[in-house]
């Protein structure tokens, strides 16, 4: 293959891997009570479970449920303090998803 070739594949590739990425992020994001728990936990660093379920008056199994996509999507992450598990949002994701989303809206006009 000629080196052009190769690079716009690479250059393909790579974009394709974005739009998946920003796929399954934007994907997690599509609830709004997932945005409502990114919200609250943004405002909110290190909450738990149960600071969840009390502010966002929602059953706690719900609450795990979306929490585990959002995990997945890694824009929350957690730690276990003792007996409770603590969340926050990883701001410098959100400034990338932001960033990544800004980039492939200019690449398509």
């Amino acid at each position: 293959m000629q080196p052009d070739i190769q690079r716009i594949q690479l250059t393909e590739i790579s974009l394709y891997h974005d739009l998946r990425k920003a796929a399954l992020i934007l994907r997690a994001l599509d609830h709004p009570l997932r945005q409502s728990i990114v919200h609250f936990v943004a405002k909110n660093p290190n909450v738990t479970v149960t600071n969840l379920v009390e502010n966002l008056h929602v059953q706690q199994s719900i609450v795990s449920q979306h929490l585990a996509i959002l995990r997945r999507a890694k824009i929350v992450y957690s730690f276990k303090n003792s007996k409770f598990v603590h969340y926050y949002v990883d701001s410098k994701r959100i400034n990338g998803i932001q960033a990544l989303v800004s980039n492939l809206l200019h690449e398509a006009r």
